[in-house]
């Protein structure tokens, strides 16, 4: 199976800190990258079959940080536990109204 037909892909606890690299898989469905490095969901816009997101226990720090995944159609689980961005506001209010599909 080449790499760019891959579905599922679990990267969790690798100290990853960007995942841009992983655009080109564009049949990926289930994105597993909890307890990184991670800081913003740059390159998850291109992932026009993904419906499971988990990027939990990461860096994330704002809202604008998690706004690649407004172009992933079929998004319909999106998990961002244990990130600083869940400090803001009625952050669930601001991706719920970029996310409406979650």
């Amino acid at each position: 199976m080449a790499v760019q037909h891959l579905q599922h892909l679990d990267l969790s606890k690798n100290a990853i800190t960007c995942i841009r690299p992983l655009a080109a898989l564009e049949r990926l469905e289930v994105l597993l990258v909890s307890q990184n490095r991670l800081t913003s969901l740059d390159g998850v816009a291109t992932l026009k079959r993904l419906n499971r997101l988990d990027a939990g226990h990461n860096d994330i720090c704002t809202l604008e940080d998690v706004c690649a995944a407004c172009s992933c159609p079929l998004l319909g689980t999106l998990t961002l536990s244990n990130n600083p961005a869940l400090l803001v506001l009625d952050y669930r209010l601001h991706v719920v109204y970029f996310l409406p599909q979650v």
